[in-house]
């Protein structure tokens, strides 16, 4: 694993941005871990793509500090690997999903 990507204007990175999955690999829910949020008002968008670019989920979160965890249920998805991306504004952080 490579672990995760940061994207985005290298202005607008913040070097202690990280998501991490876990349980990874999963055959059900997952939590997608955001440390390095910075901003306790941000909204950040979670978006699930297949390595193809189609989107199985969509979900807006409010940061309630620099710590943000989001609950994903990978029930019943095709198994295979997944790209979680968390965005706000035009910084991103992305990580790779084994679904079962």
């Amino acid at each position: 694993d490579a672990g995760p990507e940061v994207q985005g204007r290298p202005d607008l990175i913040d070097a202690s941005l990280a998501l991490r999955a876990f349980p990874n690999p999963t055959s059900g829910p997952i939590t997608l871990e955001l440390t390095g949020a910075g901003k306790a008002d941000a909204t950040y968008i979670l978006e699930v793509h297949t390595p193809l670019g189609v989107l199985v989920h969509q979900d807006m979160v409010k940061a309630g500090g620099s710590l943000i965890q989001v609950k994903w249920d990978a029930t019943g998805i095709a198994p295979g690997i997944y790209l979680c991306t968390m965005r706000s504004g035009d910084a991103q952080v992305v990580t790779r999903v084994m679904v079962e």
